[in-house]
């Protein structure tokens, strides 16, 4: 049995982490949630990728393209292959938001025989602090919608995750299949998480994770069990130490082989100045020592971002190099592109990497599989402002209707703004500085019909509709 397959909280896992660190990060994620992570702070500017092009060794390869509402969530990904000289449809995710931002409703398409064909929809509740009640899960089957499994959460006041139910549709009914109760210590440290399964109409123990923190809050030890027959045996154990900055340094893997404790492997970690992790080691246990096996070196700019990623094997008693990933940042912190390279005779040859990560202000928010290379292109979204008005007195925009240029006037200046125009759908158009009381928007090559103009700033959010005739 996979040692994974039944936790039933999923990792999320980012470019420059290790295994050990990637096991640290538990997140609740539907397929679209997975491909990007939420990085809203508080009434600040924030960056949303519209369109990424990325490319194998000869060519175009992919398109992914997102839109927005007027709030930065995503209404639409739209994932495109290259085939026959010509962009080709491939998926599609569509979600809806409550008023809070928290998705609703996903629903997930694949293009199949020139038409879209539903695959799967989720559908899910929140409690008033935003926590997660219920996840539904549907496949489409026959021309509708069929249950397939859902999730029910429970919460304590503090907003921590208690339990979550696993159900699964069978024969015209939910039916139990997995339960996961978490317990923390005084500090809301999660010390354990057991898993349970639905046995001919009972909970039997299945697996238990426990957990150990030193006084800062980071995991010493993680200690995972199976359920066998009436008792609790070892499975495997991670230990972990950490620096006075609380920077992981080394994380240790651990089997439980015929009653005792063998290592597997284990990570060494480096830092440099800034706190960044600066590169590490991956050993393997083989007959009784440590063996070198993978070590990965970043380098980053003086913003902190990442600008390579370089992967050694360790052959014949030395490091050689296999890959190296190369990212290129804006002035605002985005990886506008992003190449990955392969080590063929002494010299770096383009290549085709497993995922390749897309950055935004030092955090990884999407990951592109079996490409070369990207290019992005970032749109910004001013976020949690809580003066949002619709047809505000504060701008005027006129004439409306118009054919061909529209001018929009403010009463006041507000120099970090931005003018956004968006189909009535919300895909960005154009977009212009609100430098002056006046600015000028050339629409002439828009088609006919309602479009939103919105001005986005530090201190104003308005938007009015327009009609282009």
């Amino acid at each position: 049995m996979n040692k994974t397959l039944f936790f039933v909280l999923v990792f999320s896992f980012l470019g420059n982490m290790s295994w050990a660190q990637w096991q640290l990060k538990k997140v609740i994620y539907t397929p679209l949630q997975q491909k990007q992570h939420d990085f809203k702070s508080n009434k600040s500017l924030t960056w949303q990728w519209d369109t990424i092009v990325a490319y194998d060794t000869i060519g175009f390869s992919q398109r992914h393209i997102q839109t927005f509402d007027l709030q930065g969530n995503v209404l639409v990904l739209h994932i495109q292959k290259w085939q026959n000289s010509m962009w080709t449809d491939s998926l599609r995710y569509s979600c809806t938001y409550d008023a809070n931002g928290h998705i609703l409703t996903e629903v997930d398409e694949k293009w199949q025989s020139g038409a879209w064909l539903f695959q799967y929809r989720y559908t899910n509740t929140y409690d008033g602090n935003g926590n997660n009640l219920t996840q539904l899960c549907e496949v489409w089957q026959s021309g509708a919608w069929v249950n397939h499994n859902r999730y029910t959460n429970t919460w304590d006041a503090n907003n921590h995750l208690l339990t979550m139910l696993n159900e699964q549709w069978q024969s015209g009914a939910w039916v139990n299949f997995l339960r996961n109760t978490n317990s923390y210590d005084v500090s809301w440290n999660l010390v354990q998480n057991l898993g349970e399964q639905w046995q001919s109409g009972a909970w039997v123990n299945l697996n238990r994770d426990t957990f150990t923190f030193d006084a800062a809050g980071n995991i010493l030890t993680r200690l995972f069990e199976q359920w066998q027959i009436t008792a609790w045996v070892n499975d495997f154990r991670f230990t972990f130490t950490y620096d006075a900055n609380n920077h992981m340094l080394t994380a240790m893997y651990e089997e439980w082989i015929s009653g005792s404790w063998q290592d597997m492997w284990r990570d060494t970690y480096t830092y440099d100045i800034n706190g960044n992790n600066q590169s590490y080691a991956h050993e393997i246990w083989q007959t009784g020592v440590w063996v070198n096996s993978m070590r990965y070196t970043y380098t980053f700019d003086g913003n902190g971002n990442e600008l390579t990623r370089l992967t050694e094997l360790w052959q014949m008693g030395a490091w050689a190099n296999s890959s190296r990933d190369t990212y290129t940042y804006n002035s605002d912190n985005n990886s506008i592109k992003g190449k990955d390279e392969y080590w063929i005779n002494d010299n770096w040859h383009n290549g085709i990497c497993c995922g390749l990560s897309v950055f935004s202000n030092k955090q990884e928010i999407y990951v592109i599989n079996q490409i070369h290379k990207y290019d992005a292109n970032f749109i910004p979204f001013y976020t949690n402002i809580t003066h949002y008005q619709e047809d505000s007195k504060l701008i005027s925009i006129y004439p409306n209707p118009s054919k061909d240029y529209i001018t929009i006037e403010t009463t006041s200046l507000h120099p970090d703004a931005l003018i956004n125009i968006y189909t009535i759908q919300g895909k960005l158009l154009r977009q212009t500085p609100l430098r002056q009381a006046k600015t000028d928007i050339n629409i002439a090559d828009f088609d006919a019909g309602v479009y939103i103009v919105r001005v986005i700033g530090e201190d104003i959010n308005m938007a009015k509709k327009i009609i282009k005739e």
